[in-house]
């Protein structure tokens, strides 16, 4: 790259014709712009994603799966409180077994639910403590890089008075 070449006269001729933009750009630089740093935060970044992601699918899954099941015990309970039904029996037993049945039914779709919920609340807060926790990284990593940025350019500007001073 010839010294015409630069952020504000780039050569944008070739840049289109090769779908590497990285070898395209490869010459332009801006001061204080480092997009290798910049392409690991985000990694980091998708990864914290894909992760996230990868824990609420499980228990989606897990969620379903555990509902199927329930609904196959309802099936099976219902089928038995049919045949219990079809037994004679007196009124006054009646009501009181269909008393307790609706009792147990009712205590048992309150566990259920429980448990689903507290296996969606689980997913989430696991889920949510991943992104919580890349967050909270990259705001270190962008603090680290600033005082890092501020540093440097105080040795600059220290190594430059003391070349003025010199000369």
């Amino acid at each position: 790259m010839d010294s015409s070449q630069s952020f504000l006269n780039p050569d944008f001729s070739k840049a289109f014709l090769n779908p590497d933009f990285s070898k395209a750009f490869a010459g332009f630089t801006l001061p204080g712009f480092d997009a290798e740093t910049i392409l690991a935060h985000q990694r980091k970044n998708i990864e914290a994603l894909t992760q996230a992601t990868q824990l609420a699918t499980e228990s989606f899954q897990a969620v379903v799966n555990r509902q199927m099941e329930l609904a196959r015990e309802a099936i099976d309970e219902a089928s038995a409180l049919v045949r219990d039904i079809m037994q004679p029996i007196a009124p006054e037993a009646r009501a009181a077994k269909n008393a307790e049945i609706v009792k147990q039914a009712f205590e048992k779709g309150l566990a259920n639910a429980r448990e689903i919920t507290g296996t969606l609340a689980k997913a989430h807060t696991e889920a949510f403590d991943v992104i919580t926790k890349r967050v909270s990284e990259g705001l270190d990593e962008i603090k680290t890089a600033s005082e890092s940025a501020v540093a440097k350019g105080f040795n600059e500007s220290k190594a430059t008075a003391k070349s003025r001073v010199a000369a």
